[in-house]
């Protein structure tokens, strides 16, 4: 969930004023996501760069909650507001909940109280900042909603990444989203990448009827020396064991076709190879495959979507051009493109 999403204006008043309502790193996430140009909790190089600041309660009573009442803002030498100061109660060294003795808590409170002395109160707040920004740290780190809210320092990108091959080296080079390749992780790390893998994520991508032919029928480009060629000697020139006349020969193991749709006009016309989704698909199924395959989209235009050709007015010729209406009760099917 991004930070734009729920980190609102009204959700950090409503911290500000109740923050009791709070979890403390559920505070500490709406905080971190509403910073965006400061340093991530807990990787800050001062205190001056830090989005949030945590105090202490030092109450003798079992907290019912994980913030006090009281959310404050420390100043700067101006006296104008500078950071946030959360007051936690369950999570910290003091308190009948923290792992000092209590005689360490009723002392600070002693200070506090009738000496008005905040020092004792000041370095254990300070212990507990930092041991509270670390332990945040090591929280968020595992969490690939929290990773989200601050996209340029996402780690979590980078474990699912890893467990597929991608290096971060590798992102945004071709046209097919290193979002959706994240999401696909399971997919793409497994050992045998099948057609029903592939229907899965073309289906869910682009949001089309997506159907696989394997062993389709194709053709394969010779190379000029297995060609033969009379006057030639050579392996190809053996009559009956060699001998191919022509420069292609037909195969099926390494051809794939997809048929997608049947589909409305406009989204016909997204995966033509002029639209603005065919280098996408093509990097996907590429990728996917390996370059192992040689693959051939099929587009299907629902019937009542084919447009009428219209001499320089409407059509595109062999893409989007047909003469007459196709026949009774069937889609049109016309549309195969090479893809990769």
């Amino acid at each position: 969930m991004a930070a734009t999403d729920w980190a609102t204006p009204d959700t950090l008043t409503k911290l500000s004023q109740r923050p009791q309502d709070f979890e403390l790193f559920q505070a500490l996430r709406l905080i971190d996501a509403a910073s965006p140009d400061l340093p991530q909790l807990g990787e800050a190089a001062g205190p001056h760069d830090e989005s949030v600041r945590i105090g202490i309660d030092p109450s003798l009573v079992f907290a019912a909650c994980d913030l006090s009442t009281d959310a404050t803002s420390e100043e700067d030498s101006a006296g104008s507001s500078r950071t946030p100061r959360l007051h936690s109660r369950g999570f910290g060294l003091l308190g009948p909940h923290g792992p000092l003795p209590l005689s360490v808590t009723e002392s600070i409170r002693a200070s506090l109280l009738h000496e008005k002395d905040a020092a004792p109160l000041h370095f254990v707040e300070m212990l507990q900042h930092r041991m509270v920004m670390l332990f945040y740290r090591a929280y968020m780190q595992s969490r690939a909603a929290i990773q989200a809210d601050r996209p340029d320092s996402d780690r979590f990108s980078l474990y699912l990444g890893a467990i597929f091959g991608r290096h971060p080296a590798l992102a945004d080079r071709d046209d097919f989203a290193d979002s959706s390749r994240l999401y696909f992780t399971g997919r793409y790390a497994a050992g045998t990448r099948s057609a029903e893998a592939l229907e899965a994520i073309i289906a869910h991508e682009f949001n089309v009827q997506v159907d696989i032919t394997p062993f389709a029928l194709g053709w394969l480009n010779l190379n000029p020396r297995v060609q033969t060629a009379l006057g030639r000697p050579g392996e190809a020139a053996a009559l009956g064991v060699a001998t191919i006349v022509g420069e292609r020969v037909q195969d099926r193991q390494s051809h794939i076709q997809l048929r997608l749709g049947p589909l409305p006009l406009y989204r016909f016309q997204q995966l033509l190879p002029s639209g603005e989704q065919f280098a996408s698909l093509a990097a996907m199924v590429r990728e996917f495959t390996r370059g192992e395959l040689f693959c051939k989209v099929q587009l299907v235009l629902l019937r009542d979507e084919v447009p009428p050709t219209i001499l320089g007015q409407q059509g595109c010729l062999g893409r989007v051009s047909w003469l007459g209406s196709p026949p009774s009760g069937q889609d049109a099917a016309d549309a195969e493109f090479s893809l990769c």
